[in-house]
């Protein structure tokens, strides 16, 4: 295994999978989906509003780098739950590391249970 940058890690406990590896191992989910598993509010419909906002904002405030597919019409945005979690640690008033390791593998699809142990961020 590769540790985040790319590069082999020479001590076992120190490596990292890859991030296009952790990318792979989530499928994209709709931003209300998003908006569920990384609330950012608790009051579930200005949780749902203000990911909305940040979606709409997404290239400017780095959240595009975890969209996957942009919505059209009716259709939602999806995103990729790793990079989303990333991204969601580093913003102002963000999720704390620990809780984002813990959402992300709770939502791991089932082809993806290797990871269920893996700290993502």
């Amino acid at each position: 295994m590769t540790n985040g940058d790319g590069n082999e890690g020479s001590d076992a406990g120190n490596t990292l999978p890859d991030s296009k590896v952790l990318e792979a191992a989530f499928d994209p989910l709709p931003l209300d989906v998003i908006a569920k598993v990384f609330p950012l509010i608790k009051d579930p419909e200005r949780n749902l509003s203000h990911w909305k906002y940040l979606a709409g904002k997404a290239s400017q405030n780095g959240l595009d780098s975890a969209r996957k597919k942009a919505g059209k019409g009716k259709a939602q945005s999806t995103f990729n739950p790793y990079f989303v979690g990333c991204w969601v640690i580093t913003i102002k008033d963000g999720l704390a590391p620990d809780f984002v390791n813990r959402k992300l593998s709770s939502n791991l699809p089932k082809r993806s249970d290797d990871f269920k142990d893996e700290t993502f961020v």
